[in-house]
């Protein structure tokens, strides 16, 4: 009997139930004051350090204004990569993805689908300067390696001399080059107008 008992008396009836949530909705800690902190703030300038009314400090999104543990910083770098709407992919700025093998599937799927048929007589050629280690530059080589297209490797550094050489061994069909008024040097030491192939 003694057991029943005990059992009766820890189940609360559905009328304590209820004044019990009704109470813990009522008792959440709220925000005491904004604090200043040193931590790293390439992750601290998205977020305030919060003193709370139950005495635990919390940071607050800027963005979102979400309330997150301020132990650590992983926390609150997922939250800015991954959870907020405000930085995840609306202000422009550069956004990291966590780079998976669905990524990669659908770059892959995405740029099939989306590629025009060409003779086999004509193969399009793209040059990119774009280093392997560079996200962007591995997709462009797994692209590459799955449409069994050519890739050409360039040493490291910019000689200008070195890739007009290479665009003309590898007869780029098409390419971007940007080079501004200030390395007039560089501009002029190769004939860019007899390289293109229009």
């Amino acid at each position: 009997m003694p057991r029943r008992n005990q059992a009766s008396q820890s189940q609360p009836t559905s009328s304590n139930n209820a004044a019990s949530q009704a109470q813990g909705s009522t008792n959440q800690p709220y925000e005491v004051s904004v604090e200043k902190t040193t931590r790293n703030q390439e992750i601290w300038c998205h977020f305030d350090l919060v003193r709370m009314s139950d005495g635990t400090r919390r940071a607050r999104c800027k963005a979102c204004n979400t309330y997150i543990n301020a132990d650590g910083n992983s926390t609150l770098k997922k939250h800015t990569n991954n959870h907020c709407k405000a930085t995840k992919g609306t202000t422009g700025k550069t956004k990291r993805v966590k780079l998976s093998h669905r990524n990669l599937i659908s770059t892959i799927v995405g740029a099939f689908y989306g590629r025009k048929p060409r003779s086999s007589s004509s193969p399009a050629v793209h040059l990119s300067t774009v280093p392997y280690f560079h996200v962007y530059g591995f997709m462009l080589c797994l692209r590459m390696v799955a449409f069994d297209e050519v890739a050409w490797q360039v040493p490291m550094g910019f000689v200008v001399r070195r890739k007009g050489s290479t665009i003309d061994e590898a007869q780029v069909k098409d390419f971007v080059a940007l080079l501004d008024e200030n390395n007039e040097r560089l501009v002029n030491s190769v004939d860019w107008k007899s390289r293109v192939c229009c």
